[in-house]
């Protein structure tokens, strides 16, 4: 009877249905400028639609609730609607528009010594970054990323203005595979 009771004596049962390994071919890294995956416009666009809901019911809630307790007249409270009225679909039709309009601009290239990235519709930023100095790199994927396949890659560097580049709108294989080839580069040997 002690026997059914250690646990050395168990059995394990094979696994009936094991999972095969299977190899996924790696993604050739595209030399030159590269564009952002252009699901990143509807992405974009959907974070911006959620921002704007979250937004508009909540300083719409928040009127109602100061006038309800009598901290704003009701001449204060039309003042205050006519200009959520205005300011909430002014940022909607913006938070449409910017990424179709930005989307030209914006760019990224991984060469032999370094890491470039273009952004910005009013205020244009070019960025690079020397390989050598990339410490380590993240891929994040929010929720929204996930629902359209896209992920950021993240490049943490040493000794500059901005400790970390974000380069957004990579398909989510390709900025796992980025990240991976400047590991690579970076080596292991930590030398802390």
């Amino acid at each position: 009877m002690s026997d059914s009771l250690d646990p050395a004596a168990a059995h394990v049962a094979p696994d009936p249905d094991p999972v095969p390994e299977v190899e996924v071919p790696a993604l050739e890294i595209p030399s030159g400028r590269q564009a952002f995956d252009p699901r990143w416009i509807p992405a974009e666009q959907m974070a911006s639609r959620v921002f704007v809901l979250v937004l508009g019911l909540g300083s719409a809630v928040t009127l109602v609730a100061l006038f309800w307790l009598k901290i704003l007249s009701g001449e204060s409270v039309l003042i205050y609607s006519g200009l959520w009225l205005l300011a909430i679909p002014s940022i909607a039709f913006l938070g449409q528009r910017w990424p179709v309009w930005e989307y030209p601009h914006c760019g990224w290239r991984l060469t032999e010594q370094t890491v470039d990235l273009w952004k910005g519709l009013i205020k244009r930023r070019q960025v690079r970054v020397p390989r050598s100095r990339v410490q380590y790199t993240d891929v994040t994927q929010g929720p929204i990323q996930r629902r359209f396949g896209l992920g950021n890659l993240q490049v943490h560097v040493a000794g500059t203005e901005d400790a970390t580049i974000v380069v957004p709108g990579l398909p989510h294989e390709l900025a796992l595979q980025l990240r991976d080839e400047l590991l690579r580069d970076a080596g292991v040997d930590d030398g802390v």
